[in-house]
């Protein structure tokens, strides 16, 4: 998940990296709107400054407001191919998870096969009362006897 990356603007950035740029525009549209109320522009110097003078904090709201929905665009877009990443490692997961059961079940028809039946051993038991127990020996029995 970590080399996750997406497009943006021409660049492949990583969510981290993402995350930096995107709060960097943000923290720029609010310290522009903030600098712009306490020291407004003089609407004297130069023609066009008369326009974004009367305007300055309109176009930083705009401009604040389309950072915020364009974070939300790209942040989606982290989410989707998150989300498609996870669904193939699922997908992955589930069929070495179905080779391994089917593997098990292999493995056992094997056994069955190969070992006699419950039956068999009931009746070779159940026929011969007598069954040899022999006495374990320890350490300490071999000691006091």
């Amino acid at each position: 998940m970590e080399n996750l990356k997406i497009k943006y603007f021409g660049l492949h950035l990583t969510k981290k990296n993402y995350l930096k740029v995107y709060f960097f525009y943000l923290s720029m549209n609010i310290l522009g709107l903030t600098y712009f109320s306490i020291y407004p522009l003089d609407p004297n110097s130069f023609p066009a400054v008369k326009y974004i003078a009367r305007n300055i904090h309109f176009l930083f709201l705009i401009n604040l407001i389309y950072t915020i929905i364009e974070g939300q665009f790209f942040w989606n877009k982290f989410t989707k191919k998150q989300l498609e990443t996870i669904e193939k490692l699922k997908l992955d997961l589930e069929e070495k998870n179905n080779d391994i059961l089917s593997s098990i079940r292999y493995a056992r028809r094997i056994q069955a096969s190969l070992l006699p039946t419950d039956k068999y051993i009931d009746k070779i038991l159940s026929g011969n009362k007598t069954i040899p127990m022999t006495r374990l020996r320890t350490k300490n029995t071999e000691t006091n006897t």
